[in-house]
């Protein structure tokens, strides 16, 4: 399954100098929760879980934050992927704006987690930037920009008259400029120094160990691993992120892939206004993030998902047009590609995650960050389940169930 989301060398396992590393399960344990998944997801589940005081092990099948977590570019947005006029074709307007403020929760509560824990992990906030140099999708945006105004989103709308007050040196015909509204952080340093916290507070974690099958029973399930060990536990927490065939055969999602390119280390850049997350509005859209030696993370150009076997040539051209989209935007900067990576990526309809019980079997819940803000929708999606297994039932929940 790594092969089949990663493709490249990602950028940010390289920040990392010192890797811990995890024993493999080897004995039988009984534990209230079990995580199965050690990304980004399965670590926080088990920081929540913990925060609660409920016995709670994870266990990754292969090493903590690979897989997807590793090719998240973890530019953290309330907005969504598609517009607000967008979405309206599979949602109505006030689930959306709570979608938006569901964003906004889990943002918050990621800036609180990291102070709290006290997590290294590059953190910054940052105003965020929805462009289209398009006229015709002026609109668009701005019935995005009147409807999260209304809503309390610390917004301004940029058009020919606005533009003057703000340093861009690629073209806009309007836009969307949100304070404040967004972060940044390394995904991958953020997921090991967490889950090194929660090991130095004796959470179980194991790596290199795979559940293969599981027993479901009225008050509790059984695991097995691939090495003939086994784990009781109340409740098990799917945080496999797209590999989640063992647990289900519901499709949650439409598999994409995704592309990244990371430059070399650029001094200065003229027309980037305060350094904000860029993100353009088009199918598919483009997205572009600093990071904190300078380099500049452009992405998107998303394609249905590329079978291996044709994956090169095609993700050369995705390369090149990310290449290209830079100069034409940025024209004074000279640079060099030092990461080329690509992997899946999963969309929704109504851009949303899947977080919650499985519909048959009652002690296996989901928390799938499925859709526009994994990282986010995993910090509420975490936080929820924590609180649900108190007997405290969220009502954002209803955004997530697995049913809708």
């Amino acid at each position: 399954m790594k092969n089949f989301i990663v493709r490249g060398t990602p950028y940010f396992p390289q920040e990392l100098k010192n890797i811990n590393k995890y024993k493999k399960l080897d004995n039988d344990i009984n534990v209230d929760v079990v995580v199965v998944g050690g990304g980004i997801t399965g670590a926080l589940c088990s920081y929540y879980f913990n925060k609660e005081g409920i016995s709670v092990a994870l266990v990754e099948k292969e090493n903590v934050a690979t897989g997807s977590t590793s090719i998240s570019t973890s530019l953290l947005q309330y907005e969504l992927d598609e517009q607000i006029a967008d979405l309206e074709k599979n949602s109505d307007l006030p689930t959306i704006l709570k979608a938006y403020k569901f964003s906004e929760k889990g943002l918050k509560e990621l800036t609180a987690l990291i102070k709290e824990a006290n997590i290294d992990c590059n953190f910054k906030k940052h105003d965020c930037l929805l462009y289209t140099d398009d006229k015709n999708k002026s609109d668009i945006l701005q019935y995005e920009y009147e409807q999260r105004k209304h809503e309390g989103f610390n917004v301004k709308f940029l058009d020919k008259n606005t533009l003057k007050d703000f340093k861009f040196s690629f073209p806009i015909e309007s836009g969307v400029y949100s304070y404040n509204g967004g972060a940044e952080f390394n995904p991958v340093k953020f997921t090991h120094n967490l889950i090194k916290y929660l090991n130095d507070k004796d959470v179980p974690i194991y790596e290199n160990t795979e559940i293969i099958d599981y027993s479901h029973f009225d008050d509790y399930v059984i695991l097995n691993t691939s090495n003939n060990q086994s784990i009781t536990c109340k409740k098990v927490i799917v945080a496999t992120g797209y590999d989640i065939s063992l647990f289900t055969s519901k499709k949650f999602a439409t598999m994409y892939t995704s592309y990244n390119i990371v430059t070399t280390p650029v001094d200065k850049i003229n027309g980037w206004n305060n350094n904000c997350l860029i993100k353009t509005c088009e199918n598919p859209y483009t997205y572009l993030r600093r990071t904190l030696d300078n380099r500049i993370i452009i992405g998107g150009e998303d394609t249905r998902f590329i079978p291996e076997f044709l994956e090169s040539s095609v993700a050369e051209m995705q390369y090149k047009k990310l290449k290209d989209k830079l100069y034409s935007m940025f024209p004074d900067i000279s640079f060099d590609i030092d990461y080329k990576y690509n992997g899946t990526f999963a969309s929704t309809s109504d851009n949303l995650p899947f977080i919650g019980p499985d519909i048959k079997n009652k002690n296996i819940w989901y928390c799938l960050g499925y859709g526009a803000n994994g990282t986010l929708f995993s910090v509420n999606g975490a936080k929820m389940l924590s609180k649900l297994y108190k007997g405290e039932v969220s009502e954002d929940l209803s955004l997530t169930s697995l049913d809708r």
